[in-house]
């Protein structure tokens, strides 16, 4: 088929060629494949598992983190329905007080067998507070005067804008397990010479969080795409639906004769 442009597919502007996006949406879902439902309580639950997985095999991966979210928060209020004694008077209470998902986790920390899910429901609360219900400021784009030339101020502004992403992709590492954390913060990017490709100077994402490298307006484009959108959100998205699985499939175990999802 032929290339033409298309904006934010992967977080990244590409030009659409169908070799290489299903070759990415079978990685991906080569990465999910561990990671299946064993059985369900509610379809409805059902149905947001079923979109947190095909919104991470076609690279939506804030669509993702918030179904994950979404599909973990029915989880618990179903749990807390059941848990109790009066069903009709719990479901009213969740309705009529309109429990917010923290709430709901805080409610059933009464039980201490659920200690590691309430963890991993925390954590897809904050990410998809983060991340998806709450979405990071970035401000990346100031007008230029001339082609190629910045005034004082505007260089201000585009390093204001660098430092702004640098505390996002802060934020968002804490959500990656250690060696992924690791693996983000010390890879070398390079930047090449134009007209002739030769390697300018090499750096990681590490300089720059530790401030071992200044901060110059040009590094925006490299913060922004090759960090934050193609490394960071697309492993959260990640874990977003590897812990939602895991939470789900504790929370209700594969039922004897019951037809299962992925057998």
């Amino acid at each position: 088929m032929n290339a033409q442009p298309s904006r934010l597919r992967d977080g990244v502007i590409f030009r659409k060629d169908q070799e290489s996006e299903m070759a990415k949406r079978e990685s991906r879902c080569k990465r999910l494949s561990p990671f299946k439902i064993s059985a369900f309580s509610t379809f409805r639950i059902s149905d947001y598992c079923d979109e947190a997985e095909n919104a991470f095999m076609n690279g939506c991966f804030r669509s993702c983190i918030l179904c994950s979210a979404i599909a973990v928060e029915l989880a618990l209020k179903h749990s807390l329905i059941f848990q109790s004694e009066e069903w009709e008077e719990t479901y009213w209470e969740i309705e009529v007080k309109k429990l917010q998902f923290s709430k709901v986790i805080k409610r059933l920390r009464e039980n201490t067998e659920l200690g590691d899910l309430l963890r991993k429901a925390d954590w897809l609360r904050e990410a998809r507070n983060e991340i998806a219900a709450h979405p990071l400021y970035i401000g990346n784009q100031f007008e230029m005067r001339k082609p190629g030339y910045l005034e004082p101020k505007e260089v201000e502004q585009q390093i204001w804008a660098c430092n702004t992403m640098l505390r996002d992709i802060k934020k968002l590492l804490r959500f990656v397990e250690p060696d992924k954390k690791r693996e983000i913060e010390e890879k070398k990017f390079t930047k090449k010479d134009s007209r002739n490709g030769r390697t300018l100077e090499e750096f990681s994402v590490k300089d720059f969080l530790r401030l071992q490298k200044p901060i110059r307006y040009e590094m925006h484009d490299f913060l922004l795409w090759r960090v934050i959108q193609n490394e960071l959100i697309e492993e959260i998205a990640f874990l977003a639906y590897r812990k939602m699985v895991e939470t789900i499939n504790a929370l209700f175990p594969k039922v004897s004769g019951m037809s299962t999802k992925g057998s």
